[in-house]
């Protein structure tokens, strides 16, 4: 798809942009062009990851403001309700993370995930 075309989805959808080339761009838009036919994925069974440090930390607010409702949102939709995979505090472990993405009977269309990523040192812009 074109970067404008993305762009605008962007703003009203929140697809992000993908940056792909060759095979994997083929493949993206034989995909959209078939309506997604050839799709293992589950979409009724989403995926919402929240680390959780500690109270102190960004995380815990990240957890509470953006993951928190996403996954109160999909528990209500008729179509999702227990079906979402809620991983958050303890539970948020990369293996669970892994687990879910590579599971192979239920591959998930959807994936949130929450993190601050790297935040300091603060006196080391270049490793910021």
């Amino acid at each position: 798809m074109p970067w404008h075309f993305q762009y605008l989805l962007n703003g009203a959808r929140f697809v992000g942009r993908l940056h792909l080339e060759g095979k994997p761009l083929q493949n993206s838009v034989t995909a959209l062009l078939d309506g997604w036919r050839d799709s293992a994925v589950t979409s009724d069974k989403p995926v919402v990851w929240a680390v959780d440090h500690d109270e102190a930390d960004t995380t815990h607010l990240m957890r509470r403001v953006v993951a928190e409702p996403v996954e109160q949102k999909l528990r209500a939709d008729p179509q999702i309700g227990e079906k979402v995979r809620y991983f958050s505090k303890t539970e948020a472990t990369v293996g669970r993370l892994i687990d879910a993405l590579a599971d192979a009977a239920q591959p998930p269309a959807f994936v949130m995930t929450t993190s601050h990523g790297m935040t300091g040192p603060l006196n080391d812009a270049v490793r910021m």
